[in-house]
């Protein structure tokens, strides 16, 4: 699971503590999850958090930069933040303005989801029989409306197998 905190509870209208508390949750039952700053907003994200975050017993995170839409981002976006995006709207952008050290100052690991699902997959082995995919794949093909250029049967065994 990937949960993202960025700092930004103003302007996603989500607290860092709702996310803290998700991630806790993860932790208490045993769900694997990195935590990812996502959008980081130069000048908006705030990463107090981080001290936090380790106390949950995460050692690492992934930072994301955001894409920029003046038309509409420049109402709630500080000035001086702006002009770092300007320009560069069709990019994602991740300002270099310190928050590396930051998440290095409290010990945390940069790595990217893809670097954590590739890791975290490694070695898993199948957690359903073949009976029980069967059976929750067929619960799905009840009510699912099927769309596909190969038929039926080949849609719900390939759903099977994605499952085993």
């Amino acid at each position: 699971m990937v949960v993202g905190i960025s700092g930004n509870g103003d302007v996603e209208g989500v607290s860092v503590q709702q996310h803290l508390k998700t991630l806790e949750l993860a932790r208490e039952y045993g769900v694997r999850a990195l935590p990812i700053a996502h959008p980081y907003i130069a000048g908006v994200s705030d990463l107090s958090f981080l001290p936090e975050l380790r106390r949950l017993g995460y050692d690492e995170i992934s930072v994301k930069g955001l894409r920029y839409c003046d038309a509409r981002m420049r109402s709630w976006m500080p000035e001086a933040s702006r002009q770092l995006y300007l320009g560069r709207e069709d990019e994602e952008v991740l300002p270099e303005d310190g928050w590396r050290e930051n998440v290095a100052d409290e010990g945390f690991s940069l790595l990217s989801p893809k670097q954590w699902y590739l890791r975290e997959g490694q070695g898993m082995s199948p957690h359903l029989s073949r009976d029980r995919a069967e059976e929750l794949v067929d619960q799905v093909m009840e009510i699912a409306n099927v769309t596909s250029s190969s038929n039926a049967m080949a849609v719900r065994e390939a759903a099977i197998a994605r499952r085993l």
